[in-house]
């Protein structure tokens, strides 16, 4: 392996060392906000915040390598989206959906396996 190409591996697997850090934090403030937005009933604040999070969840965890976790994000974007489109207080089903993307994300956390290139 080239020099150049080792350096690119270890800067690579170090952001993405950086970015897993972060992750367990993320997923505190996704369980905070949409326990928050269902103690308030219709919460759009809550629920803005907890759509932002996660759409920025799934560019972030697609950029780098995490791709389940990217879809699971996803998921919960557009979960979040239709309910917030809806304008109303959430459904017994729209808030078993949700929980439900939100379980699918916590399941999604990458383990601590380093990055390989080709």
């Amino acid at each position: 392996m080239s020099r150049s190409r080792l350096e690119l591996l270890q800067f690579m697997e170090a952001q993405r060392a950086d970015y897993r850090r972060t992750l367990p934090e993320k997923m505190t403030q996704i369980e905070a906000l949409w326990h928050d937005a269902q103690q308030a009933g219709e919460a759009p604040d809550k629920l803005g915040a907890l759509e932002r999070l996660a759409h920025s969840l799934h560019g972030t965890a697609g950029t780098y390598g995490f791709r389940d976790l990217s879809h699971a994000g996803h998921a919960l974007e557009l979960a979040v989206r239709a309910l917030m489109d809806a304008g109303a207080a959430p459904t017994g089903a729209q808030q078993l959906q949700i929980t439900q993307a939100i379980n699918a994300v916590r399941l999604s956390l990458p383990s601590q396996s380093p990055l390989t290139l080709p």
